[in-house]
């Protein structure tokens, strides 16, 4: 039983010996396409959002990674002995994060 998948092996006929090719193929093959007008030029135009969503990339790229500022009040908070754990607001971000979890 044989099947067909348009476009593949369409120019051989059936039965045909796959290891010896079509003189039509290897023809074709031989000539490279010309460009219907070779002085045209591709172009690509914005939308305005997509213009406001590249000015925004690269906004955020200038941003820093790491709050150092941030960072260093942690820590001086540790330190000190004044850092408060919410340890409510840890549980319930845990349980939200172990909802998006699959199960195993």
């Amino acid at each position: 039983m044989s099947i067909e998948i348009d476009g593949l092996n369409s120019n051989r006929s059936p039965g045909a010996d796959p290891s010896q090719g079509s003189s039509q193929a290897e023809g074709a093959g031989s000539q490279s396409p010309q460009p219907a007008n070779p002085a045209s030029a591709d172009t690509v135009q914005l939308t305005d959002a997509a213009q406001q969503l590249a000015r925004l990339e690269s906004q955020i790229r200038e941003q820093p990674v790491v709050d150092t500022q941030r960072v260093e009040q942690v820590r001086q908070a540790v330190n000190d002995g004044t850092y408060q754990v919410d340890a409510r607001g840890v549980a319930q971000k845990l349980m939200q994060f172990e909802a998006y979890l699959p199960n195993a």
